[in-house]
């Protein structure tokens, strides 16, 4: 759902590859939106299109077909040059293992420096000033300047991809799998801190992760990608209860709970080949509630009736388990 207060808007983007054995269909139909202030949270399998989706956001990616608008402005409309500058100013980037995404030879305090060297903001004064305030805002002392990557625990190193994301003081954050490559013991100390500058500093955040509990925990509204394509979209507070699809279902039962027994879903069959995906609705070929229908057409996005917010692609969706109002 489209509204004024979007400053992200991804609209029936594709990305296709050539591959020796055909065309791999990466991206297929994906519309999106972000709000201002709104972090939103990409979930599904590995391979499902979740990084593609990341690169196509950050300008790492053409999109075959389909617009990409940030605050209204056509991003693949932009000569590369022009979209280098825009993006990069207006979007920041937080990739998944940080040991690969930082240069092993530059001092923390180069990898600081680099984004406001490239786009050439202030002077030398106001970027030495920046980077003691990117560290300190990452919660980092000052003494790590000077050291590299590798002499640093893998969540200092995270801490420093978060602070160079924030270098020119970006609207958006996009972070692929910010956490999966850190101990345990990390993870929620790295989830906090983001949480913390999306308020300090009114962040819109892309938040992707393979773990359903996690991206709850963290985001207003849950996208769900099942090869290639969104099938369902939901606030996060209804996550638990009143997700519609089967697929999102299927995700939320192979989360351990402690608070409530779960009985898994279990998935028959193989996942199909993004080289040739089944027709109608990709879910079909592994689920439980799929019948001829759902070989014809994929369905339309359907609006939950109690959630205007609440958007899936289904023709036999779950029930929810909604608790009716009181008036």
């Amino acid at each position: 759902m489209t509204t004024d207060s979007d400053i992200l808007t991804v609209s029936d983007v594709n990305v296709d590859f050539s591959v020796p054995r055909g065309t791999v269909h990466a991206l297929t139909g994906v519309s999106l939106s972000l709000r201002a202030g709104e972090t939103v949270g990409i979930v599904g399998e590995s391979g499902c299109g979740k990084s593609t989706l990341a690169k196509v956001l950050v300008g790492l990616q053409a999109p075959t077909s389909g617009h990409v608008s940030y605050d209204g402005q056509e991003a693949w409309r932009l000569s590369a040059s022009q979209r280098r500058k825009f993006i990069g100013r207006h979007v920041g980037m937080i990739f998944q293992d940080p040991s690969t995404s930082l240069n092993r030879r530059m001092p923390v305090a180069q990898i600081l420096r680099d984004p406001l060297d490239v786009h050439r903001l202030g002077t030398r004064a106001s970027r030495d000033r920046r980077v003691d305030e990117l560290l300190d805002l990452v919660g980092l002392p000052k003494s790590v300047a000077d050291a590299l990557p590798s002499q640093l625990s893998g969540g200092q190193r995270q801490r420093i991809s978060i602070g160079r994301a924030l270098a020119l003081n970006p609207r958006i954050i996009i972070a692929d799998e910010p956490t999966s490559a850190l101990d345990v013991s990390v993870r929620a100390q790295i989830l906090n801190l983001l949480m913390d500058l999306k308020t300090e500093l009114n962040l819109s955040m892309v938040y992707i992760s393979h773990d359903i509990q996690t991206v709850r925990r963290i985001s207003d509204r849950i996208a769900t990608m099942y090869l290639g394509r969104l099938v369902e979209d939901t606030p996060a507070l209804d996550v638990d209860d009143n997700t519609r699809h089967p697929y999102t279902r299927a995700l939320l039962s192979a989360t351990p709970s402690l608070l409530h027994a779960k009985t898994p879903i279990s998935l028959e069959g193989p996942v199909p080949s993004a080289v040739n995906p089944p027709s109608g609705c990709p879910f079909r070929t592994r689920c439980w509630k799929a019948t001829a229908e759902c070989a014809e057409t994929m369905p339309e996005p359907t609006h939950d009736s109690a959630h205007p917010d609440h958007v899936f692609r289904c023709f036999h969706p779950v029930e929810t388990q909604r608790v009716p109002s009181v008036n």
